[in-house]
């Protein structure tokens, strides 16, 4: 009965990540686009989209894919943000919450 007391705070501290990781890179995606690249991107101004992608990313699923199409499609230094957001949701997720 313990653990699943621990399992569900981790699942919790899992999703509150996810949720805050995901605001983050939306707004990031949003900041400053015109309606063509907004048309573009339309997925990434999802957050339950952003929010299924970093969950992906926690399980290491097709994380790469994910980084190089960012990277390739949000320009200039906004894409590098986004990009290390994403990489650094990965870490704290998969490498941090997933151990518990």
């Amino acid at each position: 009965l313990i653990s699943m007391r621990t399992l569900i705070w981790a699942f919790v501290l899992l999703v509150v990540l996810l949720f805050a990781f995901g605001v983050l890179i939306v707004r990031l995606v949003k900041w400053d686009t015109s309606k063509d690249e907004r048309d573009r991107l339309n997925n990434w101004t999802s957050l339950m989209y952003v929010m299924w992608k970093l969950a992906q990313m926690a399980t290491l699923d097709d994380w790469g894919n994910s980084i190089i199409w960012v990277q390739g499609n949000i320009p200039g230094i906004r894409g590098t943000v986004v990009m290390l957001s994403m990489l650094f949701s990965m870490v704290m997720t998969a490498f941090g919450v997933l151990n518990i």
